[in-house]
């Protein structure tokens, strides 16, 4: 029988929670304002999930196919590369937008000034 490290068990460790934290760390080391938040986003989006049943599944294991996708996601947005590009939509006034490269994010700040939030 062999005794694996608690270093190799935790580099090893495929479980959401732990690729989940892993994913954090890389954000909040690059000085992303909501890293966690982020994260938990892609990860829900990853896994087809919502955020309350993401919480849920911590302890499940991811397969290698989620988990790679989740960190290639992750690296891209270190690099402070758009959140909204990263998934391929955003919320804008009750809507959802396809966001890619060549189309501009809709932003609350750019929108003019005499509407407010809530579209009115």
């Amino acid at each position: 029988m062999t005794v694996l490290k608690n270093d190799e068990n935790r580099n090893n460790d495929k479980t959401v929670g732990a690729v989940l934290s892993k994913g954090a760390r890389i954000l909040t080391d690059a000085g992303i304002e909501n890293a966690k938040a982020e994260a938990r986003y892609l990860m829900a989006q990853y896994r087809d999930t919502d955020i309350a049943t993401l919480y849920s599944e911590l302890y499940a294991q991811l397969d290698d196919f989620t988990a790679m996708r989740f960190m290639k996601a992750i690296k891209k947005r270190a690099t402070h590369y758009p959140f909204q590009y990263i998934l391929g939509f955003t919320y804008f006034l009750e809507y959802k937008f396809i966001c890619r490269e060549k189309v501009l994010i809709p932003r609350f700040e750019d929108f003019p000034s005499h509407f407010n939030k809530s579209g009115v």
